[in-house]
């Protein structure tokens, strides 16, 4: 169980990156990170939220749907909504 939730944080990781693209931010650009969707999906990245939040730059991670930028993606067959913006910190 722990490898599978590790896999899943890394699996959400790729996405959120991949949404950053999508958004043309710059890669030194620290963001702002709203999760929402799939619960299993959402316990990974809370039990492994040090590891996520430094992956993708977020100073922060909230629950739900917000952001600039909102896309959602499949991870593992489950869905998974992530929005975005650039932190103003």
């Amino acid at each position: 169980p722990e490898l599978e939730t590790e896999g899943l944080a890394r699996d959400v990781v790729r996405q959120v990156q991949q949404a950053r693209r999508q958004a043309d931010l710059v890669v030194t650009d620290r963001i702002e990170l709203w999760l929402d969707g799939n619960p299993e999906l959402l316990e990974s990245v809370k039990i492994h939220q040090p590891y996520v939040a430094n992956q993708v730059l977020a100073t922060e991670i909230f629950s739900g749907q917000d952001g600039y930028h909102v896309t959602t993606v499949t991870v593992e067959g489950l869905s998974l909504t992530i929005g975005l913006r650039v932190a103003t910190n």
